[in-house]
């Protein structure tokens, strides 16, 4: 500034030699002027050593290799985890030893960090065991394949380990059983397939402890007695069962509920079973048979559908004792649609061209049994419409129509709502038009 301010001062006919000696003095002015008087600068020497400022990888997320070095085996596995702590897999596991991993200590996760654990020879093991005392452990997001057992909570001695999860496992190729979980454990998101146990008494694809929660898993393709078991007061969400061989698609033990769930194609299976519990908006089609419940249970707005096997009758929906069957879809299954037997209530289901083939069967059948009521249900197209045997059962405001055999057989000793038929010209025969069904009976059944 200083300089410019006097180079636009002078003259521009100033003498060469008083512009040199005035440019001399402006550069001298600036050259002894003090830098800090210019610039004004703090202590630059270093108070101290350099200290590190990035954080370890452990410090970011305190984790363990699964290795030799850091778990190491014990002869029957090959890595043993017995610390509590956060592992995980640097890459895929081809074992020859008897077992993969075993967890002995409560409080671990395992991270497979998406690699596969396998048997690259030989058979039998354990994929992944975790012992009884390692409650509260979680297996994650990998998949196991080609031993005896996939992953294993140990039953034996009992208790088995509780409190844990399985999520994210994709299981196959397994000798006995794909995924076991013990008591309180949640299994979310896990594949098991085409495991086909030797020992045919056994669960193939899934088996719980009780009070478990079982979500968004595929069962598929499995063998043995039954493909998924959950234990009692569990909960079972969102998961399917497919195109299993076994006795059972899905088996929910004493007091367990299933929602949202699909039973298909299980060929010489029951799709779903239910002992004491709750179903709600299933299904289950072209099984065996459709839905089983042995008592006390309630079965709500579920879909049973084309359930056959071989010249064995497929039964929809079968109740023992003490059941609610209440607006479900029940459709062209080979067998009875809906069978009861002891004080179970059959409502507001729609039950379409059942037992069509069968002279013994009917859309809704009452076997042997009384006290229950089937009430306001809609059936047509089947071999007999409602067949009752036994007594003491009330039926009462079922619309009833188009059934080969009868649209009612009923056993002497029930009690049966007025039976409302129509004329020739399709109107209504009774009473009076106030129901606008030609009757002032409000308990009458309709057949048309």
């Amino acid at each position: 500034m200083r300089m410019g301010f006097l180079w636009h001062a002078c003259p521009a006919t100033l003498d060469p030699m008083n512009a040199r000696t005035l440019l001399c003095l402006v550069l001298q002015a600036v050259v002894s002027t003090p830098i800090g008087s210019v610039f004004g600068q703090g202590d630059l020497t270093p108070p101290g050593a350099p200290t590190p400022t990035m954080k370890s990888l452990d410090q970011v997320e305190a984790r363990t290799i699964v290795n030799s070095t850091n778990t190491p085996g014990n002869g029957i596995y090959a890595f043993v985890i017995s610390q509590a702590g956060s592992y995980y897999l640097a890459g895929k596991i081809a074992i020859t030893t008897n077992g993969g991993i075993l967890v002995s200590a409560p409080g671990v996760t395992l991270n497979l960090n998406g690699f596969q654990i396998s048997r690259s020879s030989g058979g039998g093991g354990t994929g992944i065991a975790v012992q009884t005392a390692a409650n509260g452990c979680s297996i994650v997001n990998g998949s196991v394949t080609g031993f005896a057992y996939g992953v294993h909570c140990d039953t034996s001695p009992l208790p088995s380990p509780a409190g844990g999860t399985f999520k994210d496992l994709s299981v196959s190729g397994c000798t006995l059983t794909g995924i076991i979980a013990g008591n309180y454990w949640r299994v979310d998101g896990c594949k098991s397939f085409n495991n086909v146990p030797g020992d045919s008494l056994r669960a193939g694809g899934l088996s719980t402890g009780n009070a478990c929660v079982v979500t968004n898993c595929a069962i598929s393709g499995n063998g043995g007695a039954i493909a998924a078991y959950v234990g009692s007061g569990s909960t079972v969400t969102d998961c399917s069962v497919t195109s299993n061989i076994g006795g059972y698609g899905l088996y929910a033990d004493n007091g367990s509920t299933v929602t949202n769930c699909a039973s298909m194609g299980n060929l010489s299976a029951v799709g779903i079973l239910v002992d004491n519990g709750v179903l709600t908006k299933c299904s289950a089609c072209s099984n065996a048979a459709g839905i089983y419940s042995n008592s006390s249970c309630v079965v709500e707005s579920c879909n049973a559908s084309n359930n056959h096997f071989g010249s064995t009758p497929g039964i929809g929906i079968s109740s023992f004792f003490g059941s609610i069957i209440r607006n479900c879809e029940v459709v062209g299954n080979s067998g009875n649609g809906i069978q009861v037997i002891e004080s179970c209530v059959v409502v507001g289901n729609t039950v379409t061209g059942n037992s069509n083939t069968t002279t013994s069967s009917a859309g809704i059948f009452v076997s042997s049994g009384m006290n229950n009521r089937i009430i306001a249900n809609n059936v047509s197209g089947s071999s007999y419409g409602i067949r009752v045997v036994g007594n003491s059962n009330l039926v009462i405001q079922n619309s009833v129509n188009g059934n080969s055999l009868g649209n009612f057989q009923i056993d002497a000793g029930n009690y049966v709502g007025s039976i409302v038929t129509p004329t020739a010209s399709g109107v209504i025969t009774g009473n009076g038009p106030s129901l606008g069904l030609g009757t002032t009976d409000p308990w009458a059944n309709i057949a048309y």
